[in-house]
């Protein structure tokens, strides 16, 4: 580390220069008076420089415990604390689904639609012996119809 560097040496350089004009060797002309020198104090503690040293890490726990939901959501209760003893089947964690149970009445009502709609679908099978014998006869009935001759009135 360089000399210039260190807070120790930044400290005792602005003392030594605060003290300078106090010392015997200042530059004073022997029985020559000093000129008054202005001096301010400070607490040694607000002129040094702490080193401050980073080391970035990331802690992981010894015993990482991984919780996953079948399904996403906003976290609206912790009904523990870290380090809690939990037994099997405890709430950890309750989610707001509330987006998730409007899909499944959604869900629930299309099914309900496709029910009705496979139910009148085999109605519509069974019954439709007696409506093609229905239709035969309607037609042949038209037939006879619209060939008759037309006369004019």
């Amino acid at each position: 580390m360089k000399k210039g560097s260190d807070p120790f040496w930044s400290a005792l350089g602005l003392v030594l220069l605060a003290l300078g004009p106090l010392l015997p060797c200042g530059g004073y002309a022997v029985g020559a008076e000093p000129a008054a020198v202005s001096v301010t104090t400070a607490e040694l503690g607000s002129l040094l420089v702490y080193p401050s040293r980073d080391a970035p890490a990331d802690t992981v726990s010894m015993n990482d415990t991984r919780l996953d939901a079948e399904i996403t959501g906003v976290l609206e209760e912790i009904p523990v604390q870290v380090g809690d003893r939990v037994a099997k089947g405890q709430t950890v964690a309750r989610l707001d689904c509330g987006h998730h149970q409007i899909a499944v009445k959604s869900a629930v009502a299309a099914l309900e639609v496709g029910k009705s709609r496979h139910e009148f679908n085999e109605l519509q099978l069974t019954n439709a012996p007696t409506h093609a014998s229905c239709l035969r006869t309607a037609t042949f009935h038209r037939k006879s119809w619209t060939s008759a001759p037309r006369t004019r009135v």
